[in-house]
């Protein structure tokens, strides 16, 4: 979409320049360039203020605004960078090329002209949905690049995907709430009874990203975490409609370094909310008070406090049934440091900003259950108690890892062990491998595994079927 608007722009541009610099027969021409960037742009413009839940008629999802804020916010720069050298490297060779073309062979630039960008705005809007294929796939639809176990099945759960989804939750009604980068909270239903969704409707907005949700069981309070702060939206109504919305902590570090921010958010067994909080460095020495850790408060947000020390950036949490916390952790990009699964305990220090995976002997602070190879990025983890899938998996941690340029995105299981008492080790194997950016799992009430793939814009829906 970037491309898109950056060649319709030099469209209006060249069509200027061709009006004010030739012939008058040129200006038909002239003109023609213009009005086309000129619609492009109006186009893109309109569609940027429909909602990103659910646009399958265009699949245009690109919001001039948001898409700086957004780049700004996550320093997401490459993507922007890649389509604006896209859009203006083809109008501008494509362009001069013709140009030299007509004053040496006398071709008639202005119809040249013309053909070239119609053409090249076309193959780019044919090719801004062909690399987002999850926008419109069908359920039934999934890419041949996912692999699960014999004897399950992957489906697309949405009925056209969604932007870049960040964190998914069930209610105890199985209605799947998906936040978003652009700060919308959409619902899902599935009203036909066939396990896919079918029925797709904006349930809230939020200024700014949403990185973490939470749904109370009967679906009537919601939590969304993200850019410092923390509300709380309330449907006392379940008309799939935020009725109240209280910001109910705000000014947390975030985006002092690089992505970390405030993630996954969770309500423990005690009925207090957990949190995930990344720290203000890669590593060194950390300043902030609340910074690299996990932090609790009461359900309004009063008496916020840390819970644990010493993570560098978590994404998520969750309880086990047995009541103990999981919560991942990414660590620097320095060669030798892991990316880490911790058994998150209180007054407890993970190594932030000193040590990364195993401590060594000369350490006090308290090591992984597992780790993974830097650049993985652990995001969304959730610990599978479902019916669906046969017995070994039950009490199983379940790990989206997000990935990075050479390390594969997948979903992966953790079976953890107890060699000794209270010390815990985690068995790491591949459960769902393919994805394009796994960033969060969970599981509804019929014990099925769900997905959200990041740069995919879909759910994916993980069921049993068996041999």
């Amino acid at each position: 979409m970037v491309a898109v608007a950056t060649e319709a722009g030099i469209a209006v541009l060249l069509g200027t320049f061709m009006a004010g610099s030739q012939a008058r027969r040129n200006l038909i021409w002239a003109g023609c360039l213009v009005v086309m960037g000129v619609i492009v742009i109006a186009l893109l413009l309109a569609m940027s203020v429909t909602s990103n839940i659910d646009t399958p008629r265009a699949g245009l999802d690109f919001n001039p605004i948001r898409i700086i804020k957004r780049a700004w916010e996550a320093s997401d720069f490459v993507p922007v960078i890649q389509g604006f050298v896209l859009g203006s490297g083809i109008a501008l060779a494509g362009g001069a090329i013709i140009w030299a073309m007509g004053r040496r062979l006398s071709w008639p630039v202005g119809p040249a002209m013309t053909l070239l960008m119609a053409l090249s705005l076309t193959g780019l809007f044919i090719g801004a949905r062909s690399v987002s294929p999850s926008v419109w796939i069908r359920g039934e639809i999934v890419s041949p690049n996912l692999v699960a176990p014999p004897g399950f099945v992957l489906r697309a759960y949405l009925p056209h995907g969604i932007y870049r989804p960040t964190s998914i939750a069930f209610d105890s009604n199985d209605r799947l709430f998906i936040a978003n980068l652009d700060g919308v909270v959409a619902v899902v239903t599935d009203t036909d009874g066939d396990g896919l969704g079918d029925k797709t409707t904006e349930f809230a907005k939020k200024e700014g990203l949403i990185l973490g949700i939470e749904v109370s069981d009967d679906g009537k309070t919601v939590y969304l975490a993200g850019g410092g702060d923390v509300l709380k939206l309330t449907d006392p109504d379940l008309d799939g409609k935020s009725n109240t919305s209280v910001r109910i902590i705000e000014g947390l570090p975030s985006f002092i370094y690089d992505s970390h921010s405030n993630n996954g958010l969770q309500v423990g067994p005690d009925g207090r909310l957990y949190m995930t909080l990344g720290g203000t460095a890669s590593f060194g020495q950390e300043t902030h008070p609340l910074a690299g850790s996990i932090l609790v408060s009461n359900p309004d947000g009063s008496n916020l406090e840390v819970f644990a020390r010493g993570l560098r950036n978590p994404y998520d949490l969750t309880f086990t049934s047995r009541g103990q916390l999981i919560a991942s952790d990414n660590g620097p990009e320095r060669t030798g440091d892991q990316d880490e699964l911790n058994l998150i305990e209180l007054g407890q220090n993970y190594g932030y900003p000193v040590v990364f995976g195993f401590p060594p002997p000369w350490s006090e602070s308290t090591g992984p259950i597992a780790v993974f190879p830097r650049h993985s990025v652990p995001t969304g983890t959730i610990e599978y108690q479902g019916s669906n899938f046969p017995a070994v998996y039950r009490d199983q941690i379940f790990l989206s890892l997000f990935g990075s340029p050479g390390l594969t995105s997948k979903v992966v299981s953790v079976t953890l062990d107890e060699p000794k008492p209270g010390i815990f080790r985690g068995t790491v194997d591949d459960f769902v491998t393919g994805l394009r950016s796994g960033i969060d799992v969970t599981v509804d009430s019929k014990g099925r595994l769900y997905i959200a793939d990041f740069d995919g814009r879909q759910v994916y829906q993980v069921t049993w079927e068996g041999p």
